[in-house]
C-alpha cells in the first residue's frame, strides 16, 4: 500500500502556482521571447549581438508584425525606457531589422527567389514598418527637446551627441536606399527645424498586451453576442419599444466602450447627453453607433468644454 503524499507548505504552493502561470503565459503569449531580447537590450549600452539577435527574431516572425510594432511603440513610452540611451536602442534594433532582406528557401522553389522578389519583400516590411520607426525616431528626438531650452551654449555637448547618433543612422540609410522619401524630413525633425511631435497621451494607466487575453480585448468586449443590450429582437410590441430598443443600445454601446477605452465616468455621461439629444433628431437604426461613437470621441476630445459642445449640439 503506497504511503500518502506529504502536503505542499503554502510557500511550495505559491511556488507551483507561479509556475503554472508563467507555463500558461509563455504558451499563450508567443511576443515571450521578444521581452527577453528586449530586457537584455536595456542591460547593455551598447551590445550588437542582442541588437542583431533581436532583429532577426523580428524578421522571423513576420506574421506577428502587427503585434511587434504594438509592443515597440508601447515600449517606447513606458517608464522602462526613461533614458534617451535606451530609446535609440530600439532605432538600433529597427536599423538593423530594416537592413534584412527575404527569407531565402531552400528546396526546389528557392529558383522562385529572384533579386525582384528579394526587394520586392523588403520594400512591403518598409511601408508597414514606416509610422513605427517615425514613432520611435520622434520619440529619441523628444527625449533631448524637451530639455534643450534649459541648457546653456556650453552644456549642450550630450545634445549634440545624441543627434549624431540618429543623423549617422539616417545617412546610413540615404546609402541603403531605406526611406529616401522620408530622410529629408525626418533629419530636420532630428536637427529641431521641425517641431517635434507630442507624445501621446496615455488613457490606461497599465499598458496592455497585444496577447493579453485577461486584459483589454477589443474584439471580445464589443461582441455583440456577448452583451445583451446589443441583442437585436427579431419583433417589437409597438414602434415605441423599437425606438426604446435603439436608444437604450446606443446608450450600452457608449459606456462598453468607454470603459474598453479606460474613459472618467464624466466624459462617458457627456457623451451619452450628446447622443440622446442628436437622436431625437432622427438618427436611427445602424446609424447610431457611429453616431455614439462620434459622440464619445468628442466628448474625449473636448472634457473640458463640455458645456460648450452641448450648447453647440442643441
Amino acid at each position: 500500500m503506497a504511503e500518502p503524499s506529504t502536503p505542499l507548505s503554502p510557500s511550495e504552493m505559491t511556488r507551483l502556482r507561479e509556475k503554472r502561470e508563467r507555463h500558461k503565459k509563455n504558451k499563450a503569449d508567443p511576443l515571450v521571447p521578444l521581452d527577453g531580447l528586449l530586457d537584455r537590450l536595456l542591460q547593455k549600452h551598447i551590445d550588437p549581438i542582442i541588437v542583431s539577435q533581436t532583429a532577426q527574431w523580428m524578421a522571423a516572425h513576420d506574421a506577428l508584425s502587427v503585434q511587434v510594432q504594438i509592443k515597440l511603440r508601447a515600449f517606447a513610452l513606458s517608464d522602462r525606457t526613461k533614458s534617451f540611451n535606451h530609446k535609440v536602442m530600439l532605432f538600433y534594433v529597427l536599423h538593423e531589422f530594416l537592413k534584412i532582406g527575404a527569407p531565402v528557401v531552400d528546396g526546389p522553389s528557392r529558383k522562385q527567389s529572384t533579386a525582384a522578389s528579394f526587394d520586392a519583400v523588403r520594400r512591403t516590411r518598409h511601408m508597414e514598418w514606416m509610422a513605427t520607426v517615425e514613432h520611435i525616431l520622434h520619440a529619441c528626438v523628444r527625449e533631448y527637446a524637451s530639455v534643450r531650452d534649459s541648457y546653456k551654449p556650453r552644456d549642450m555637448k550630450p545634445i549634440e551627441d545624441h543627434r549624431k547618433k540618429l543623423l549617422k543612422t539616417l545617412g546610413r540609410w540615404d546609402e541603403l536606399g531605406i526611406y529616401r522619401g522620408k530622410l529629408k524630413e525626418w533629419k530636420k525633425v532630428v536637427l529641431g527645424e521641425v517641431k517635434v511631435r507630442k507624445a501621446p497621451p496615455r488613457i490606461l494607466q497599465n499598458v496592455v498586451a497585444p496577447f493579453d487575453k485577461e486584459g483589454l480585448d477589443l474584439r471580445r468586449e464589443l461582441d455583440r453576442g456577448n452583451i445583451a443590450w446589443f441583442f437585436e429582437p427579431v419583433e417589437f410590441r409597438s414602434p415605441r419599444a423599437k425606438l426604446r430598443h435603439w436608444r437604450f443600445t446606443g446608450a450600452a454601446f457608449i459606456d462598453t466602450l468607454g470603459r474598453c477605452l479606460g474613459l472618467e465616468a464624466h466624459v462617458v455621461v457627456a457623451a451619452m447627453s450628446f447622443y440622446q439629444t442628436l437622436f431625437k433628431r432622427g438618427f436611427y437604426a445602424k446609424e447610431r453607433y457611429k453616431l455614439a461613437a462620434a459622440a464619445l470621441f468628442l466628448s474625449a476630445k473636448a472634457s473640458s468644454q463640455r458645456m460648450k459642445l452641448l450648447r453647440m449640439v442643441h
